[in-house]
């Protein structure tokens, strides 16, 4: 999953002019307005998401569909893009982005209504970036991930998206995203032997959301994790090899799925089961 190019959420209450096109040059001449969101701060694109090319002039309807429980709503939605209240989980995520493919929906815009709320933002839920479980959604789709655009939003800017759409404002939605092909993730392991078999890891995942502090989150873990296999060294040097083996790695792919964790573990589970006494994960430590 890569982001190609900067991505664009625009709205538009036509003008008064019924001679004109609704949101072109003479429009917004004659009392019509543009609102225009701001990527990273009132949006960001969610995990897996598809691409989409939807301007003014192809007036493409941005349907209702509340908390996302109404089965009709979604099936109204089928061609449009529809947006919903979720508080932004993973398995939220799946469920949302399965409902719709299974409903051929354009796009999906989720209001993030009760994920951090009044933490970030003192009157606001700010958007957050959230995975998904593929494996589910290609199953729902029958078989391959849909081509669906995907984003999440502050629950300011979805309140004022949903009024605009019931203004009658117009959408204008661009996001192009590449989901094919493969990239590779990377499990950097350090090894200090021990006198036993017994091991002991401490580990962090060295990716980051492309919208987060990265340098909270988590590159302070994967630091922490470096910093602790340098001094446990320098003791080492001085005071002899430890009982058990200590191992410091750090995890590619967390963010979208824990892929370098999961990897290691398949790869070395049989070791890992008989010989693994303690796993430190370090996260936003």
């Amino acid at each position: 999953f890569s982001v190609n190019s900067e991505p664009s959420l625009r709205m538009c209450p036509p003008g008064a002019n019924p001679l004109v096109q609704p949101c072109g040059f003479g429009d917004i001449g004659s009392e019509g307005r543009i609102v225009e969101f701001q990527h990273r701060v009132d949006y960001v694109i969610q995990g897996f998401s598809g691409s989409i090319d939807a301007q003014f002039n192809m007036d493409v309807p941005l349907v209702d569909l509340g908390d996302g429980s109404d089965d009709g709503a979604w099936s109204s939605a089928g061609g449009a893009v529809g947006i919903v209240d979720s508080s932004g989980t993973i398995g939220g995520n799946t469920d949302l982005f399965s409902k719709a493919a299974q409903n051929d929906l354009a796009a999906l815009v989720r209001i993030n209504t009760g994920y951090n709320c009044g933490l970030v933002e003192a009157d606001d839920c700010v958007p957050i970036f959230k995975s998904l479980d593929t494996t589910a959604v290609k199953a729902a789709n029958g078989g391959s991930l849909p081509d669906i655009a995907f984003i999440a939003v502050s629950n300011n800017t979805g309140q004022e998206m949903r009024q605009l759409a019931a203004d009658g404002a117009r959408l204008e939605m661009v996001i192009d995203v590449t989901n094919g092909g493969q990239l590779d993730v990377k499990v950097p392991c350090g090894t200090l032997p021990g006198t036993s078999s017994e091991v002991v890891i401490v580990g962090a995942h060295h990716d980051t959301v492309y919208h987060s502090p990265g340098a909270v989150d988590d590159t302070s873990g994967t630091a922490s994790v470096l910093e602790m296999a340098r001094q446990i060294a320098k003791i080492a040097e001085t005071e002899g090899t430890p009982e058990r083996t200590l191992r410091f790695c750090t995890w590619g792919g967390e963010e979208e799925g824990l892929f370098g964790s999961k990897a290691y573990v398949q790869a070395n589970g049989q070791v890992l089961a008989s010989n693994l006494r303690l796993y430190i994960n370090l996260d936003m430590n």
